[in-house]
């Protein structure tokens, strides 16, 4: 949601002057985005998905509230770097997961279940992000997002508590599963 927002808006925001160095922001974005995932990705191949979705998720909520706060251009870098790493990272490491342990006859099927749900927010996250944006405020939609982004992390930590998983290093004997 905070990604389909962002991308949605913020350069609206540069055009109406309430946001400095808006097209920075994908820049830097897509710069960071690069460099980040290969290395979320060898992150979670050797210590869990655990290592880098918690982290990951706690930079991206930074970036929602460094968005809402302050709207110079060096802040909307500072957002972009949060985001990019937060984002990127936290969806390499739960795309990957959602793989893992599934028969290669289900690959595809598993995969694009994963997908549903980042496809379903970024289609439906401008809608919110607009009506909170001009009911509330910019500042408003951005406390949103951190806010989605606050839960989705303690979610996480409720899911991984509970069922003591997302370790992402295969079975016990360090191959894959491959339930019928």
């Amino acid at each position: 949601v905070a990604q389909g927002t962002t991308n949605t808006f913020l350069v609206f925001m540069g055009e109406q002057g309430e946001v400095q160095g808006a097209p920075l922001y994908f820049v830097v974005y897509s710069i960071v985005t690069l460099a980040s995932k290969p290395l979320a990705g060898r992150i979670s191949d050797r210590q869990g998905v655990a290592a880098v979705v918690v982290p990951a998720l706690a930079v991206a909520a930074i970036g929602m509230v460094q968005l809402s706060l302050i709207r110079s251009a060096l802040a909307v870098c500072v957002a972009a770097v949060c985001m990019a790493v937060g984002q990127a990272s936290a969806y390499a490491a739960l795309q990957a997961e959602s793989v893992r342990k599934v028969n290669e006859r289900k690959l595809g099927r598993a995969a694009n279940t994963f997908y549903i749900g980042p496809d379903i927010n970024m289609g439906m996250s401008p809608f919110a992000g607009g009506f909170i944006m001009q009911t509330w405020g910019v500042a408003a939609m951005y406390i949103v997002c951190f806010g989605l982004v606050s839960v989705a992390l303690v979610l996480f930590l409720f899911m991984k508590r509970r069922s003591g998983s997302f370790s992402s290093r295969g079975t016990a004997s360090g191959t894959r599963e491959t339930r019928p």
